[in-house]
């Protein structure tokens, strides 16, 4: 195996990466965090595979930072619950096994927490042709409870790690592989714990992560995948006293989307709305 020891002078930025199922994907992202200019960095790989995937890519893309690997049952937020113990780092950021980094996305994360008081950053996201999978803003700002669903996505969080000592894991309960309804929302759960916790959040797009964009096309996977998340935003909604206000201003917009789906003829779009409205209310009124 080619991963390395965790030894020496604790590194500068931790990057826990939880993995399943993915082999050229988690490639490429190691071959971008090979060109970084940023190289006081350690990486923690989750590997909740049952085969040798994770070993077989570490041979074949040379790493000259400390790497580690260990095991985990599924579910993304246990695996990024198992790196945390791990990490050393002073900066924690939380890589998908799919994205990958422009050379220099380590140092302007540093360059944004030099030039900030906020506990964490997070940027924004585009594919490699510069499309976006959301409208992200335009401009740096405060992260709050409003507008932190428009404002980040877990594999553009990067938190000091004085954050972890207040919040030190992410709800098991949420996310991909979490053995329940609620596919999605552990991120965003973080964030308001740690704005509930008193940490100021930056938003700073020009901090970019690639990763692909998946929803370019409604299919039938599209639908699926929203049959998958939207029930965690509904219990993320919940868990975390929002006004019934705010989940019925995201009712009416998947709303619309059932119409102009209806409209358009496009049955995609139409049934990709009416699974949010679906989602959206079991989340909300799991107990």
């Amino acid at each position: 195996m080619s991963e390395k020891p965790m030894r020496g002078a604790a590194p500068l930025v931790s990057l826990v990466l939880g993995t399943k199922g993915r082999t050229e994907e988690l490639g490429r992202f190691l071959r971008s965090l090979a060109c970084q200019t940023c190289r006081d960095v350690e990486l923690v790989i989750v590997d909740q595979n049952e085969d040798d995937r994770v070993g077989q890519v570490l041979r074949s893309v040379p790493m000259d930072i400390p790497v580690v690997v260990i095991k985990s049952p599924p579910g993304l937020s246990r695996a990024r619950n198992r790196g945390l113990r791990q990490a050393r780092g002073s900066i924690v950021g939380f890589p998908d096994d799919d994205c990958w980094y422009p050379a220099d996305l380590l140092a302007r994360v540093l360059d944004a927490f030099d030039h900030c008081d906020a506990d964490l950053v997070c940027g924004r996201s585009c594919d490699g042709d510069g499309r976006q999978e959301r409208a992200w803003p335009e401009t740096p700002r405060k992260v709050g409870y409003l507008n932190v669903w428009r404002c980040a996505i877990s594999f553009t969080i990067f938190a000091r790690r004085r954050v972890f000592d207040a919040v030190p894991t992410f709800d098991e309960e949420l996310g991909v592989g979490a053995g329940t309804i609620y596919g999605s929302g552990e991120e965003t759960d973080f964030l308001i714990r740690a704005l509930r916790a008193g940490f100021a959040i930056d938003y700073t797009p020009d901090v970019v992560v690639f990763h692909p964009v998946k929803t370019a096309t409604y299919d039938a996977e599209t639908v699926k995948r929203t049959r998958a998340y939207a029930p965690g935003f509904g219990r993320v909604l919940k868990k975390n006293s929002y006004p019934a206000w705010f989940l019925w201003f995201a009712l009416a917009k998947s709303l619309v989307k059932v119409l102009l789906g209806t409209v358009r003829r496009d049955p995609w779009y139409r049934r990709c709305g009416a699974e949010q409205v679906r989602g959206y209310l079991a989340g909300w009124r799991a107990k």
